[in-house]
């Protein structure tokens, strides 16, 4: 993909963000392709924009401003930088930026997870993401990524029939047995591995990984699907993008927060059958035609 794409997507996701606060400003060298999901990298961009927004106290548009740039380095990545003018962060905040909850922002505003969410995407696609700020001159998200393999677009082969339907093999978390089996009974003709607590799936992970889809419960208790996700996020990035999540009934603000920002699919409780079917050949479908490319 060109990573322009993503970045155009992302300033007119959050245009409005910057009315009030900053002057947005792009510097968008030709840069290689990446091997990387559009939609995935383009929700990095809309955070990391407005983090900087929110960096910004509104009322003086033309003393602000978010820049957002693209260059290669020495190594030959892609380098995509977003930049503030804004308060910067504390230097004892800054090592712990990309910490899951940890966030610099008042209590009741956000739940931290943005940024450790935006570090295990990035790491997913092979790349990295830091940060550099001064105390009252601003800060600096640098986001790294290594060249694609091919710089042609790929030509994705044709669709199979409709009435091709592709078997796959899932993990599915839950603490309900009911919704265990409503799956299993739904999904019958894929191999599925059900499984009641999150910590019992990592360490099953851990030495079982082939699985095409990973549906796990958002809230359960002793570790709930926002802990698991972030301890993949951390261990194993590449799992932790075939995460999709369950979710229905209550639902706490972090939970809500977390689903806000997070770009992983998710599935509603009580799901219809048609509705999971017709989701899991989808996403099958997309990872073999990813995989053909």
């Amino acid at each position: 993909m060109d990573v322009r794409d993503a970045i155009e997507w992302a300033i007119r996701s959050t245009a409005h963000e910057f009315r009030h606060r900053a002057r947005l400003s792009t510097t968008l060298a030709k840069v290689p392709r990446v091997d990387a999901d559009e939609t995935r990298l383009g929700q990095v961009l809309v955070n990391l924009l407005i983090n900087a927004a929110h960096a910004i106290i509104p009322g003086n548009v033309e003393g602000n401003q978010v820049s957002i740039t693209t260059r290669m380095d020495e190594a030959g990545r892609v380098v995509i930088a977003v930049s503030d003018t804004g308060s910067g962060i504390p230097p004892d905040a800054l090592s712990r930026i990309f910490e899951p909850f940890f966030t610099t922002k008042p209590v009741g505003v956000g739940t931290g997870l943005g940024l450790s969410i935006c570090h295990g995407i990035v790491a997913s696609m092979g790349g990295a993401l830091s940060v550099e700020s001064s105390s009252q001159k601003g800060t600096t998200f640098k986001l790294e990524l290594p060249p694609g393999a091919t710089q042609q677009p790929s030509v994705l082969p044709p669709p199979q029939p409709a009435s091709v339907e592709r078997r796959g093999r899932f993990l599915v978390i839950d603490d309900e047995e009911m919704v265990l089996s409503a799956v299993a009974r739904i999904l019958n003709h894929h191999e599925i591995v059900c499984l009641a607590h999150a910590r019992e799936a990592l360490d099953r992970l851990k030495s079982d990984d082939r699985f095409e889809i990973v549906f796990c419960d958002l809230m359960m208790p002793s570790m709930t699907g926002i802990e698991f996700y972030e301890e993949l996020l951390a261990t194993r990035p590449d799992i932790a993008s075939r995460v999709v999540f369950l979710t229905g009934g209550a639902m706490t603000s972090k939970a809500a927060e977390f689903l806000r920002i997070v770009p992983n699919d998710r599935v509603q409780k009580p799901f219809g059958v048609n509705d999971l079917r017709t989701m899991v050949q989808h996403i099958l479908a997309t990872n073999e035609a990813s995989s053909c490319a």
